[in-house]
């Protein structure tokens, strides 16, 4: 195998993401025993004690487990823990934005709706400063920030973990596709602000139909922006 080294910088993790890219992809398939820990610090250029982190950051997210007096072996795909946001993005790779739009429009206007009945002041008042960063943003990557803010808070007024987690698996993907929508349609912030401010006064005045419409009708309005970008464009 080739030698890689990594810089010092939270040296396990950035093991783990490598070792993830090689089990995502098939290098390391199914029931395949990874190298064991000499092996992978020489690879890598780090210590052992780097390397044992970040196996363990690879079993919390299902893609290996430790059988004893054998080693650390690969598991099968259906043991993983796919949402995972750094997990779910890395075997998504190819997946286009049209398909991620379409798994939009069937989840997040459900969020809405539970949002105006559980959110409370402070999360109404978190959705509705999201809305006034993205109005200040003055550069593509502060649009971004407050648009997954946005989506973020709105998921995390449900009071339901498993929402907020599938929101931000979700926001990971979303990113690509914002920076390219903002980086080609000039008119994408004052659109996406009219219509997240439609979706907030509809939470804020507890009614969770029309919060569930007016996030249907945003999303058809990303969904419309989508289409038009050139080409098939893929998360």
């Amino acid at each position: 195998m080739t030698t890689l080294v990594v810089s010092r910088n939270k040296l396990s993790d950035q093991v783990s993401q490598l070792l993830l890219q090689e089990i995502t992809s098939g290098a390391l398939p199914k029931d395949r025993a990874l190298p064991n820990e000499w092996e992978l610090a020489e690879r890598f250029g780090v210590s052992r004690i780097a390397i044992r982190e970040a196996v363990k950051v690879l079993a919390s997210r299902g893609l290996v487990s430790v059988r004893q007096g054998l080693g650390t072996f690969v598991n099968d795909v259906q043991d993983w823990k796919i949402l995972d946001p750094e997990l779910l993005l890395a075997t998504r790779k190819n997946q286009t934005m049209a398909e991620l739009i379409q798994a939009r429009q069937i989840i997040e206007p459900g969020f809405a709706a539970i949002a105006a009945v559980t959110a409370t002041p402070e999360e109404l008042e978190a959705i509705r400063a999201a809305i006034a960063d993205e109005g200040e943003a003055d550069n593509i990557h502060r649009v971004v920030l407050a648009d997954r803010d946005f989506h973020r808070s709105i998921a995390e007024a449900t009071h339901n973990a498993v929402l907020v987690l599938v929101m931000n698996s979700l926001n990971l993907l979303m990113n690509e596709s914002r920076r390219s929508i903002a980086s080609q349609d000039i008119a994408y912030s004052k659109r996406s602000i009219s219509d997240h401010r439609r979706i907030y006064e509809a939470i804020a005045a507890r009614d969770a139909e029309a919060a569930r419409e007016a996030m249907h009708q945003h999303l058809e309005h990303v969904a419309e922006q989508v289409a038009a970008l050139p080409g098939p464009v893929s998360i």
